[in-house]
Order: C-alpha cells, then sequence, then structure tokens
C-alpha cells in the first residue's frame, strides 16, 4: 500500500499525521508513506527520521497574507500541477490531508486522477482549506464533535489523533509547583515576553516554583538571559523533545490553542491557561480556546488582554486553588477519544478495500 500524506508547516499537522500512520502500519504492515509538505524546517526537522519519504510542493498561503495573496493565487496552477506530477509518479492508493495550505493542490490533483482521498479537520470550526477541500473527498474526519454540522454525511467524528505518550502520562509527585510553558513547534513571542515579565511577580509568592520554558528558537537567547537572574529550579530550551515528559512533571500548562496543542493538554489531564493567537486563519484558535473554557478544563486570556499582571493573576489564582486545578484535569480527560488514530485508520481502509 502506498499513501499520500499531505500537510505540515507546523508540528499541530504533522505530529497527528503520525499517530494515524502509526496505526495504518500495524493494521497492513509496512507500507510506503509519502509526506507532501510546504519545505519549511519544522517539518524537516520534525520527520527527520521517521519512515516516511519527504517532498516539498511549492505553494503558498492564502489567508491573513493581504495583498501577498494575490500571489498566491497566481501561484495556485503552478502548485496544482506540481501536485499533479507528483500524484502521477507515486500511484498512491490514497491520500489524506491534514490541514494547512500544502495540502490544498495534493487534495485536489488526488482527485481529479481518481485517487480516493480524505481530509482530517482538527479546529473546533474548519478553515478556509479544508471548507473547499470537503467537496473533493471521500469522508471528512473531525476532532470536535461539535464540528459535524460542517461536513453533512461525508463527516465522521474521530476525535483528534495524540501521540500515545500523552495518554500514559502520570502526574509526578512532587514538592514543586510546576508550570510548563510554550507556544508550540515554533514558539510564540508575545507568550514569552508576557510570561517572562510575570517571572518577578510569581517566584515571590510561589516559593516551590520550578518552571519550564520552551521558547521556539527566535527568542532563545533572550529569554535564557532573562532566567539567569533567578534562583528557582527552571530549564529552558528552544524545543522539548519527548513533550509528555514535560507534561507530567507539570502541574499548570500555559500554551496557545493550537488544535493538535489542546488535545495533547487534554489528553495528559492537565489544566491549562491558554492564550489564543490572535491572528490565525478564521480565528479558529480562538474558538478552540472558548469551547475549552465553555466545558470548565481552561482558562482563557485573550492576546489584546494579555498583560504580566493578568498572566500572574491567572497562574497565582490556580496555584492557590488546587481543588480547581485539580478538578480541570480531571474533567479534561473526558473530552478526548483516545482511538482517534485508529478509527480513522480503519475507515481510511475500509473505504479502499477494493483498491489495496
Amino acid at each position: 500500500m502506498r499513501i499520500i500524506v499531505a500537510g505540515g508547516k507546523t508540528g499541530g499537522h504533522i505530529f497527528p499525521a503520525l499517530s494515524i500512520i502509526k496505526e495504518l502500519r500495524k493494521i497492513k504492515g509496512n507500507i510506503s508513506v509519502f509526506f507532501i509538505g510546504s519545505g519549511s524546517k519544522i517539518e524537516r526537522m520534525l520527520l527527520e527520521g521517521e519512515p516516511v519519504v519527504y517532498e516539498k510542493i511549492n505553494v503558498y498561503p492564502i489567508m491573513g497574507m493581504g495583498l501577498k495573496a494575490i500571489k498566491s493565487f497566481l501561484y495556485l496552477p503552478l502548485s496544482l500541477f506540481d501536485a499533479l506530477e507528483k500524484v502521477k509518479r507515486i500511484k498512491p492508493d490514497c491520500i489524506l490531508g491534514m490541514g494547512g495550505y500544502s495540502s490544498g493542490p495534493v487534495i485536489i490533483a488526488g482527485w481529479l486522477r481518481g485517487v480516493p482521498t480524505f481530509i482530517h479537520e482538527q479546529n473546533y470550526v474548519p478553515g478556509f482549506t479544508n471548507r473547499i477541500l470537503k467537496f473533493f473527498v471521500r469522508k471528512v474526519f473531525y476532532s470536535f464533535r461539535e464540528s459535524g454540522r460542517f461536513f453533512g454525511r461525508k463527516g465522521i467524528y474521530t476525535g483528534n489523533p495524540v501521540r500515545e505518550e500523552f495518554f500514559e502520562v502520570r502526574g509526578e509527585v512532587s514538592d514543586y509547583f510546576t508550570i510548563l510553558i510554550f507556544g508550540g513547534s515554533q514558539g510564540s513571542s508575545i507568550l514569552n515576553s508576557s510570561f517572562v515579565r510575570t517571572l518577578p511577580m510569581i517566584s515571590e509568592k510561589i516559593d516551590n516554583l520550578r518552571i519550564f520554558h520552551s521558547t521556539g528558537e527566535a527568542d532563545y537567547e533572550k529569554v535564557l538571559e532573562e532566567y539567569k537572574r533567578y534562583n528557582f529550579v527552571w530549564e529552558v530550551k528552544p524545543f522539548f523533545n519527548n513533550m509528555w515528559d514535560y507534561f507530567a512533571k507539570a502541574d499548570l500548562i500555559v500554551s496557545r490553542a493550537g488544535a493538535s496543542t489542546i488535545f495533547e493538554i487534554l489528553s495528559s489531564g492537565k489544566a491549562s491557561i491558554l492564550v489564543p493567537f490572535a491572528k490565525s486563519a478564521g480565528s479558529h484558535q480562538l474558538r478552540n480556546a472558548m469551547e475549552l473554557k465553555k466545558k470548565g478544563v481552561a482558562e482563557v486570556i485573550l492576546e489584546k488582554e494579555l498583560s504580566e499582571v493578568k498572566l500572574a493573576s491567572k497562574i497565582l489564582e490556580l496555584f492557590q486553588d488546587r481543588k480547581k486545578l485539580k478538578e480541570m484535569g480531571e474533567r479534561a480527560k473526558d473530552l478526548v477519544e483516545r482511538d482517534a488514530s485508529l478509527r480513522i485508520a480503519q475507515s481510511i481502509l475500509k473505504e479502499i478495500k477494493e483498491n489495496v
């Protein structure tokens, strides 16, 4: 069996894809996987060592790009031609789009060549690309139960694929109050800078403070210098490998609200403070975060309202109310489907059984 997986640009698309690929291999054995992405550095880093063939497609984003979107539209025919060449050469049994603009031309190229196509929608409200691609696929797998209204009979509720290690997270027994902060696989400058400014306030009130801070590459040196002024226990890195190990140590997580991030938090049974990215396409991070707040598993601070005082106040409130912190974490696990990757793998194989 040969499969093309399209998507990327962030770990939020890549990690769920790898979880689905893992389940497909459990069922079908040695399958050939071709991952087609945008050619970004983060894609290459996260896929390094994975048993997939990585290829780049020349495509550019449209949503949120202003005048640059004109160039992206003009480039679409070339992107489609590039995708058609790849699909013709690879001869896949199916194509799975994981979201992001790089999946668009690949899914349409597969549809034009009669290849069974599928997409996965991670967010509470579908993004621009998937709202178009739903007309070119056999099935749409979606993560939030409430999102089914967007997809009609093509939709299949599966939950969001999460790496198994996050479900195995067990809280560390420790004397520390531990905060894990990260802004997604690429980091967040506004979250980094705001959190660093909370350090004098929270370190004064929390004697047993411990912080793990994943900064992204761009802010690493600057943030590291700030931490060197403090004597509490901390670890600062551009990116944490085996992130589930840090989830296990955390009492509270402060992060953005990308779909993969929030489902990893939920799967781990952790309380969180979410700061949704204000410029996310279609405000999908805001909608993801507000859904979690409504269900009582996360606190939310809007980016336009973010300040060191407000963030420190939220952190200290949860530090002082351990009962609420624990209840948030316990409710979180009820909102995830542990077998999401398996459901998607089985659905794909059921749809293409005549072709495999």
